[in-house]
C-alpha cells in the first residue's frame, strides 16, 4: 500500500510535451518555491529554486546546476550536510547529462556518489557507489518528447522500470509502466508490476512546464518530464503479476483515481493545486478516499 501510494507522485509529474513555441507563457513567472502539504502520498515537501543573472536555474534545493557554452546542463552536484545527536553526515552526488544533436536529453549518469559519516567518537566511515546510469531517454523520428524512459528505482541497481509514453497536443494521454520487483517471498518467483495510467487535462497551463523547457528535463523527484497543461484527472490501473516455481500466474488489480483542482493568482499563474486521491482494490468495496494534498506555488 505504501509503495503504491509513493508511486502515485509520478502520475502527477511524469508527463511530457511536444515541440512548440511557448511564447510569453510565464515569461515573468519564474517559480521560486513549491510547498506541498497533505495527508496523501503526493507530499513532496518544499522545493526552492534559485536562478542566476541569466535566468538559468542555479540550484534546486541542495543541487547545483552547471552549464556548457550553449546553456545546456552538463552536470549537477548535490551536497548534503547533516549534524544531529553527535553524528555528522556528508553526502555528495555528481551527475552528468548527455544530449543529442537536436538538444534532446539522452541519459543521466551518476558519476560519483559519496557519503562520509562520523560518530560521536569521530570515527569516519566512507560509503561510495560505482558509477551507473540513472535514466535513458528514447525518441522516435524528430520528436522532442521521449517515447519511453528507462530508469532505476534504487541506487546502484540495473534499470528496473520501463515507461512508455503516449502523447498528443503537448500532453501525455497514457503511460504504460513495467517494473520488475523481484521475488516477494521465498515461495514466489520474480514478480512484475504493470501499470496503465490514463490522463485528462484542464485548459490551464502547467506551472512546471516552463521549468521543464528551460532545463530540458525535471529532477527525478518531479518525474523527469511534464505536460503543457495541468491535469484534471488521472486513473492508474495497476496489476501485480506474481510468478512462482510452477510458472503459474496470479494478478492483483488496483485502480487509483486522482481529481485535481487549482486556483489562479492575480497574474493568472496557478498558485494552489489540490489533489484528492481515491483507491479501489478491486474487492467489490468500490473507491476509498486516501487523502488530499495542497501544492502552493510561489513566483
Amino acid at each position: 500500500m505504501k509503495n503504491l501510494l509513493l508511486l502515485l507522485l509520478f502520475a502527477i509529474t511524469l508527463t511530457s510535451c511536444e515541440k512548440d513555441d511557448i511564447g510569453a507563457l510565464y515569461d515573468d513567472g519564474l517559480i521560486k518555491r513549491i510547498d506541498n502539504q497533505g495527508s496523501n502520498s503526493h507530499s513532496i515537501g518544499e522545493i526552492v529554486i534559485k536562478y542566476d543573472d541569466l535566468d538559468r536555474v542555479y540550484s534546486i534545493n541542495d543541487t547545483l546546476f552547471y552549464y556548457d557554452e550553449y546553456d545546456k546542463v552538463i552536470y549537477t552536484r548535490y551536497n548534503e550536510h547533516l549534524d544531529k545527536d553527535g553524528y555528522k553526515s556528508y553526502k555528495i552526488i555528481k551527475k552528468s547529462y548527455s544530449w543529442d544533436a537536436q538538444n534532446r536529453l539522452l541519459a543521466i549518469n551518476v558519476d560519483s556518489n559519496y557519503q562520509l559519516l562520523t560518530d560521536m567518537q569521530g570515527m569516519l566511515q566512507v560509503n561510495s557507489d560505482k558509477p551507473y546510469t540513472e535514466a535513458y531517454f528514447y525518441y522516435s523520428d524528430n520528436n522532442t518528447i521521449p517515447d519511453s524512459i528507462g530508469y532505476n528505482d534504487d541506487i546502484g541497481k540495473d534499470l528496473l522500470i520501463s515507461k512508455r509514453l503516449y502523447h498528443s497536443n503537448g500532453n501525455i494521454n497514457k503511460k504504460e509502466d513495467i517494473q520488475n520487483i523481484g521475488a516477494l517471498d521465498s515461495d514466489v518467483g520474480s514478480s512484475v508490476i504493470m501499470k496503465s495510467i490514463y490522463l485528462d487535462y484542464s485548459d490551464q497551463d502547467n506551472y512546471l512546464y516552463p521549468l521543464y523547457r528551460k532545463l530540458g528535463f525535471l529532477p527525478k523527484s518531479l518525474g523527469y518530464v511534464t505536460s503543457q497543461k495541468l491535469l484534471s484527472t488521472s486513473e492508474i490501473v495497476e496489476t501485480i503479476v506474481l510468478g512462482n516455481v510452477s510458472s503459474s500466474l496470479q494478478t492483483k488489480k488496483t485502480t487509483v483515481k486522482n481529481v485535481f483542482s487549482s486556483n489562479k493568482g492575480p497574474n493568472g499563474y496557478p498558485t494552489l493545486i489540490n489533489i484528492n486521491s481515491m483507491i479501489d482494490f478491486d474487492n467489490g468495496m468500490g473507491y476509498t478516499n486516501v487523502g488530499s494534498s495542497d501544492t502552493y506555488i510561489y513566483y
